[in-house]
């Protein structure tokens, strides 16, 4: 990890991997992103961690949570980065 990571709280970095999968359109409209434990394995990082950066994406309606089914990445058309990404 780099010293700019490093300073990067873990939540935003966590937020922008998954940013990327979306923008990257590795993880498609309407299709499951992995769950919350595979996620952690995958970053490396805490359950409250994943799902602070999920909730971001959530609130940038860029994924939707089904209770009892999981979280999807919407449907939206996805021409430019938002102004305030840094990926």
């Amino acid at each position: 990890m780099s010293e700019n990571a490093q300073e990067v709280p873990l939540h935003v970095q966590a937020a922008n991997f998954m940013r990327d999968k979306i923008y990257a359109h590795e993880w498609i409209p309407e299709h499951q992103i992995p769950v919350e434990h595979e996620l952690c394995e995958m970053l490396g990082m805490s359950r409250g961690t994943v799902r602070r950066a999920i909730k971001t994406l959530v609130n940038e309606n860029l994924l939707v949570q089904m209770h009892g089914k999981g979280t999807f990445v919407t449907h939206q058309k996805i021409a430019t980065l938002p102004p305030a990404y840094k990926g």
